[in-house]
């Protein structure tokens, strides 16, 4: 197979790479500041193209670029035969998730969901351990210097949408449950360093979630809680799912039913997510996340902007 990538910041290069782990040619590297492409386009043994639309007969599109492009990126190149890994947001709004909500082998790059400990708690909750709604607290503890926002002018989004979104798509995605209600407040879009949103679920499952760019290192913690049973993940922001469970039962029988469960269950185990993600976007596997799988999330975030502007 042989891909194309438009945008060649940070997401282009993992993208690339992981590509390139799965047997994939880059052929094409586009973005508008030449040295930026030049860059990535010699790593990856690629050309440069001259145009965002000018990807050859690619069989593979990255969309790597700023938020704002997108949507207009997706609805561009998705077409029969063809695999787009869209990186998050998908949408910056409604309107936007709803011109590409159509689209078929359009991927969200949504890999914490490959991470084998969220998967352990998505198994256990599917199998009652923690009750019928369990109750989830999320702390996104990050730094971010000034050259991040300054670097991101024209995003059309903050922290909250851009990078929170794979925390509030982990804890629906271990749920196995939509947001039926939103609620919160965060800093100004323009340099969004806080934020701080509510969610109650269609089970009645509460989330609470807390996100600073002000922290000495980067730190994200997803807690579960129900029936006796806390369940705990830590890492940083790239892979924080991969790592091991820190179980707190109630009983010994718990304890042991959970570690066992753990250890049967299947999914990436400290490594990086972005890998298995495109394999099973290019393999058209169940697993690789839709826009139909993106959306809840996206849309849960989209209420609290709205609450948050409501509240201001």
């Amino acid at each position: 197979m042989r891909a194309a990538i438009l945008g060649a910041g940070s997401a282009g290069l993992l993208h690339g790479l992981s590509l390139k782990a799965h047997g994939v040619t880059i052929d094409a590297v586009y973005d508008p500041d030449q040295h930026k492409a030049r860059a990535l386009a010699e790593l990856l043994h690629a050309s440069i193209a001259p145009r965002s639309d000018d990807t050859g007969d690619a069989e593979v599109i990255a969309i790597c670029s700023p938020p704002s492009f997108h949507a207009e990126q997706a609805a561009m190149f998705a077409r029969e035969g063809r695999v787009v890994l869209l990186e998050k947001p998908i949408a910056l709004d409604e309107h936007e998730l709803d011109r590409i909500s159509g689209l078929s082998h359009c991927y969200s790059a949504l890999q914490w969901r490959f991470g084998r400990g969220l998967r352990a708690i998505r198994a256990a909750i599917a199998a009652g351990e923690l009750g019928e709604a369990p109750s989830v607290n999320v702390d996104l503890t990050w730094q971010r210097d000034d050259a991040y926002f300054q670097s991101r002018p024209n995003w059309g989004c903050g922290m909250l949408l851009s990078v929170g979104i794979h925390a509030v798509d982990a804890a629906l995605y271990a749920l196995g449950d939509e947001v039926a209600s939103a609620s919160g407040t965060r800093a100004p879009t323009e340099r969004e360093t806080s934020a701080c949103a509510w969610f109650v679920t269609s089970r009645g499952s509460r989330i609470s979630l807390r996100l600073t760019s002000s922290a000495p290192r980067d730190r994200t913690r997803l807690s579960f809680c129900g029936n006796g049973v806390c369940a705990e993940i830590e890492g940083s922001e790239a892979d924080p799912t991969a790592g091991y469970v820190q179980w707190d039962c109630a009983t010994n029988d718990q304890a042991r039913r959970l570690r066992l469960l753990e250890c049967e269950t299947t999914g990436l185990l400290v490594g990086p997510l972005l890998v298995p993600f495109v394999g099973a976007a290019l393999r058209g596997s169940p697993d690789a996340p839709t826009i139909a799988d993106a959306a809840p999330a996206h849309r849960a975030i989209y209420r609290v902007y709205e609450a948050s502007t409501q509240n201001a």
